[in-house]
């Protein structure tokens, strides 16, 4: 079974439907459903579709001429993944974080830390 890829058009939509509607931090989000993002200079949108290995997101972002750049990850329960834009030396860096928590996932683009965690394998 294939699934949908959203086409530029698709994209521009979501990201003006959503702009209008008003975004919060840690805002969930509806599969399929798409969700306009600011990173620094970059705007897009980000979305999810639930696929048997997991739960897939999709961030597509661009500066306002530049070429547009697809980011996807497949999270499983209780997993995250963190994009961020540096800034200036010593500055916080511009971070959204993608979160899923069961069945659903958030997006938190408040401007903050980016927490960094690491385990050791054997």
């Amino acid at each position: 079974m294939t699934r949908p890829i959203p086409t530029f058009a698709t994209l521009a939509l979501a990201t003006v439907l959503t702009a209008v509607a008003g975004t919060a931090s840690a805002e969930p989000l509806a599969p399929g459903a798409g969700r306009s993002l600011r990173l620094g200079d970059l705007a897009g949108v980000a979305y999810y579709v639930a696929e048997p290995a997991g739960h897939r997101v999709v961030v597509t972002l661009a500066e306002p001429s530049g070429r547009p750049v697809r980011v996807e990850a497949v999270l499983a329960s209780d997993q995250a993944v963190t994009l961020s834009v540096p800034r200036e030396p010593g500055a916080v860096p511009v971070a959204v974080v993608l979160r899923r928590s069961g069945d659903a996932v958030t997006v938190n683009d408040a401007a903050g830390p980016v927490v960094r965690e690491a385990a050791a394998r054997d």
